[in-house]
């Protein structure tokens, strides 16, 4: 749900086609302007193209110009005003040394999980038009991933 008559774009990175659909479908549902990239030479060639892009979600595992964590260093270095998720699937996957203010996704997350954490993301850099999209104290589905935030000292 937005408030105002623009949704928030956002830019998803993922290598698998099928979850890269998936997640489009699910966030575009939740109301926000989905573009979808393949890897992460497409992904920065958005962000350069597109300075309406709010948030970026950035699988771990993404071909061409390194991985998603490359493309999440880029991304940060670049573009400081970004919300930045990045989603894997196993915690030994991810190296040590995440940028600053990147949150991580564990998967399997429901869809209502992603699109919720993008919304706080997106509303902690200012965004007016990022609304909560679940009720305050709602449960998460049951099995839903935890978000982690990683380990800073």
């Amino acid at each position: 749900m937005s408030f105002s008559s623009e949704p928030d774009a956002i830019l998803v990175a993922e290598g698998d086609a099928l979850i890269r659909m998936v997640m489009v479908d699910m966030l575009g549902d939740a109301g926000f302007a989905v573009t979808p990239a393949a890897d992460a030479a497409a992904a920065l060639a958005v962000l350069e193209a597109r300075p309406e892009i709010r948030a970026l979600i950035a699988g771990r595992t993404l071909a061409e110009v390194g991985d998603g964590i490359e493309l999440v260093h880029r991304a940060r270095d670049g573009w400081p005003h970004l919300a930045i998720l990045i989603t894997s699937g196993a915690a030994s996957d991810l190296p040590p040394l995440i940028p600053a203010g990147v949150r991580i996704l564990w998967k399997p997350f429901h869809y209502q999980v992603l699109a919720q954490v993008l919304a706080e993301e997106i509303r902690a850099l200012g965004s007016p038009s990022a609304a909560p999209l679940l009720p305050e104290g709602s449960p998460t589905s049951p099995g839903a991933a935890p978000v982690h935030e990683p380990d800073r000292s």
